[in-house]
């Protein structure tokens, strides 16, 4: 199997679904391809981390309550969702069943909503910069020209100039993509810094739960700093946005070269 098949089964294997033979396969792949190896070991950690979540309890009297809350404000009328002529009552009936399934979907969920893990918090961004090392990423623009870069990018508004500027001989500007998050597509530009890649990820603010990580103050500068499987994060405010920096660089490495900019 080559690195795009055993991708492609990667959630099957990591679930004990696939069949003998393509199992010895994937196997046999991943301890050879170091690259195909950190994926796995990303992906395991983020399963794990999701089953430790549905094992959690969830505040179900809390949930009840809000949901009960919703149904007494359209059982007195408060939504006007009835006609005139219909009842509160009737309009009660009616959106139980609705409510009812709320409160299910509520629950599923609940486990999954308390943040505190750095893993959580950059699971996406951690994702998309594994696609960039192993070559699979769809550039927006590859290219080494700073300037080439920024305009590829002049749909995103403002972006901060800084990001833009080369100020040392020991990294390069690679290219730029599109990162999809939940909040809609952001700038990911990639970086060789000393032969090693960096993306850093230009979001809106305080779009990164940063309890996880450790505050610290730099050159004047405020930054998070925290780590999971292989790479480590930065994370500052640059200009009105939040960048974060994702690499395999060590966490000194990685705070210089976030505080270059």
């Amino acid at each position: 199997m080559n690195c795009r098949e055993v991708l492609a089964k990667l959630y099957d294997y990591l679930d004990s679904e696939l069949p003998s033979d393509e199992k010895h396969q994937v196997k046999s792949h991943l301890e050879v391809c170091t690259h195909c190896l950190e994926q796995y070991e990303l992906e395991e950690d983020f399963n794990k981390l999701i089953q430790q979540k549905v094992k959690s309890p969830a505040d179900i009297q809390n949930l009840k309550s809000k949901v009960l809350q919703e149904i007494e404000k359209i059982d007195r009328g408060d939504n006007k969702v009835a006609s005139s002529s219909s009842s509160g009552r009737s309009v009660f009936y009616l959106l139980a069943p609705i409510a009812a399934a709320a409160l299910i979907a509520l629950v599923l969920i609940n486990p999954f909503s308390p943040k505190g893990s750095v893993l959580e918090a950059v699971y996406p961004f951690a994702m998309e910069h594994n696609k960039c090392l192993d070559h699979v990423l769809q550039y927006l623009v590859k290219s080494q020209d700073p300037q080439v870069v920024q305009s590829a990018l002049a749909h995103f508004g403002s972006l901060p100039d800084d990001l833009f500027k080369i100020p040392q001989s020991d990294y390069q500007i690679e290219g730029a993509a599109l990162a999809h998050t939940d909040s809609g597509e952001k700038p990911h530009i990639d970086y060789d810094y000393s032969g090693t890649d960096v993306s850093i990820f230009v979001l809106d603010r305080d779009t990164i739960d940063k309890s996880a990580f450790r505050q610290l103050q730099h050159n004047g500068k405020t930054y998070y700093m925290g780590s999971c499987p292989k790479f480590h994060y930065v994370i500052w405010q640059c200009k009105n946005h939040e960048c974060i920096a994702v690499s395999k660089l060590g966490e000194d490495q990685l705070l210089g070269f976030a505080s270059t900019f």
